[in-house]
């Protein structure tokens, strides 16, 4: 049994230090103003210290580490059932491996520095259900050590190559949450911020600001999902998540136009020989014409979008509602246009033009106040065209307009004028909503302008009312 151990400024020329398979008392050692290129502390019951060291180190133990003001180089690795990382700068990766008797996890106000090739990770230890809480948020930890547990990522704001949280057993925590985080991507360095395989009675991920990829997938949330005020950047993967039954806020604003999939696609086995096979998961955004002829890929995403339809749906949500379902449409449309592409056909090229219409005139049937707008441009374009001909409304001679200006009858012409506009406003209103004129008060070209008109009305006013019915019974 060692009773103490103490490390106070040993030379920077020690390159290394190793205590393993060491019992240690029950106490906390100190580790203060350590310059030196790896430690590794294995099999210990004491906790550690950490103040101003600088260099790699790996520690295990079965009680607990708090590291400060201090500068870790390479790979570092923390497993213990209780860990407070403040105020540090890592340049390198870091592995918080979390025991199955976590007791606290904070970390805070540290800057990462890492690569490609250096992530950061998380890995939850627990083989039976984990009844605490991961928070990750800047203000949200336990102030004592019997209060509820949190897993707590503060303030995060760094270029970070990959933040990947991974579960893969069957245990669930209690609170997962995810607060207040900035991650962005710089011109040489692609990111990822990817949550996997989490299983939580309460989800949380809340007014986080993310320009890089992220995935949120095979996430199974128990009670309640609270995905809210973040601002994605760019694409979102949602695949594999199964919503709770009970209780989801997930406005859609936040995701509107950015969420894709993931697909298996076969490679050829590392051997280079062709013999085997492995599996490489690529994302799917259903654009591009080879993206559009794999069906599988198309499907999921559509699943990942209806999930949510039927949850705003469930919920009154109309706003949401609204953003996924023209979401989906748009996704239909392209396909749709793929397939005329490529296996032509009259039906499907009226298809694709049908819900280009729709798309254009009501937003596939859920903004009917932009279908009444466009209605307004449509009377005035044609009320504009049946200004240069003549009306049986009209109760003067237009050829006679000109001479009366001359002959200086100014208000008789602006009169004429005013009602020429009426005349042709209301003829191009009365057509548009084919109310009928008894018999059309022109003739010539105009005569068949109104009937073109009057069968564009009674086509646009059919998919207004079915916008209007459609939003009214939401």
């Amino acid at each position: 049994m060692i009773d103490s151990i103490s490390f106070d400024r040993i030379a920077s020329n020690t390159p290394k230090i190793l205590i393993s398979n060491c019992k240690f008392a029950d106490h906390q050692y100190s580790i203060a103003g350590l310059e030196i290129s790896y430690l590794k502390i294995e099999s210990s019951n004491g906790g550690f210290y950490l103040d101003d060291f600088y260099g790699r180190l790996e520690i295990q133990t079965n009680s607990g580490i708090e590291c400060r003001n201090s500068y870790f180089l390479g790979a570092n690795k923390f497993a213990s059932n209780y860990l407070s990382f403040h105020s540090n700068i890592i340049v390198g990766n870091v592995t918080f491996d979390l025991r199955d008797k976590m007791n606290m996890f904070k970390v805070l106000g540290n800057s990462f520095y890492l690569t490609n090739e250096n992530p950061l990770s998380l890995k939850l230890n627990t083989e039976s259900d984990w009844n605490r809480t991961i928070s990750m948020d800047s203000t949200m930890y336990p102030k004592r050590l019997n209060d509820p547990m949190n897993m707590l990522f503060a303030g995060m704001n760094a270029s970070v190559p990959e933040l990947s949280i991974e579960s893969s057993n069957d245990s669930f925590i209690g609170e997962f949450i995810f607060d207040q985080n900035r991650a962005y991507k710089t011109d040489s360095t692609e990111i990822e911020i990817s949550l996997r395989g989490i299983k939580a009675e309460d989800f949380y991920f809340r007014d986080n600001k993310i320009n890089c990829r992220s995935e949120l997938t095979e996430i199974i949330i128990n009670n309640r999902a609270s995905i809210l005020n973040n601002r994605f950047l760019q694409t979102v993967n949602l695949s594999g998540m199964i919503y709770s039954e009970f209780s989801n806020e997930i406005p859609y604003d936040q995701f509107k136009g950015r969420i894709i999939t993931s697909i298996d696609t076969p490679s050829s086995s590392a051997d280079g020989l062709g013999q085997g096979s492995m599996t490489n998961w690529e994302a799917y955004y259903g654009y591009t014409e080879f993206e559009l002829s794999n069906s599988t890929g198309f499907n999921r995403l559509l699943f990942s979008h209806r999930q949510l339809y039927n949850i705003y749906k469930e919920r009154g949500d109309l706003r949401s509602a609204n953003g996924v379902y023209t979401d989906i449409k748009s996704l239909e449309t392209r396909r749709i246009k793929h397939t005329y592409k490529t296996k032509g056909g009259m039906k499907n090229f009226i298809n694709w033009k049908l819900n280009q219409l729709l798309q254009s005139y009501t937003e596939y049937g859920t903004d009917p106040a932009k279908a009444i707008l466009i209605s307004i441009y449509v009377i005035l374009l044609f009320s504009l065209v049946y200004m240069f001909f003549p009306s049986t409304w009209d109760d003067f001679d237009r050829s006679k307009m000109l001479t009366e200006l001359r002959d200086g009858k100014a208000l008789r012409f602006l009169r004429n004028i005013l009602l020429i506009i009426v005349n042709s406003m209301v003829l191009s209103l009365n057509a548009f909503v084919t109310l009928g004129f008894g018999s059309i008060p022109t003739k010539g070209t105009p005569k068949y302008i109104t009937i073109v008109q009057g069968f564009i009305g009674w086509f646009l006013l059919g998919i207004f009312s079915v916008a209007l019915i459609n939003q009214v019974l939401f």
